[in-house]
């Protein structure tokens, strides 16, 4: 199957982040077999955020397609992200991004969630609790 993204929209205040952002659908939560939360394009002007937030049950990735910006934690916590870097983030972690670089800032954002009975979610648990320590 070959097909466009979905229609570009324009959201305001992204989980209580600054400014505007837009967002590009890739698939549908109930295209990704039961797993999936987001799947998304985002596009995030100088200035402009998506606050933070947490996911219960899963786990977040932004792979950074262009530009450059930080990645917000809890406490104030800010790392550099620039095009080509990939952020695995748990369910635990409160995260957000921010756009304070000079152009904008484009993302991939795939969100998963973990099949409660599964072994893989403490393999999956494990990896993303291991990526996150050695990135942040």
């Amino acid at each position: 199957m070959i097909r466009d993204l979905f229609p570009r929209e324009t959201l305001t205040n992204v989980r209580d982040g600054t400014g505007t952002v837009y967002r590009q659908i890739i698939l549908q939560p109930e295209e990704m077999l039961g797993h999936g939360t987001i799947f998304a394009k985002f596009s995030i002007p100088p200035g402009c955020s998506i606050g933070l937030h947490q996911h219960k049950g899963g786990c977040e990735w932004y792979f950074v397609l262009s530009g450059s910006g930080s990645l917000l934690g809890a406490h104030g916590k800010k790392n550099p992200i620039k095009a080509g870097q990939l952020a695995l983030l748990d369910e635990l972690g409160m995260h957000g991004i921010e756009n304070d670089g000079g152009g904008c800032l484009e993302i991939i954002a795939l969100g998963l969630q973990y099949q409660q009975s599964s072994p893989e979610k403490n393999i999956s648990l494990k990896l993303c609790n291991k990526a996150i320590n050695d990135f942040i």
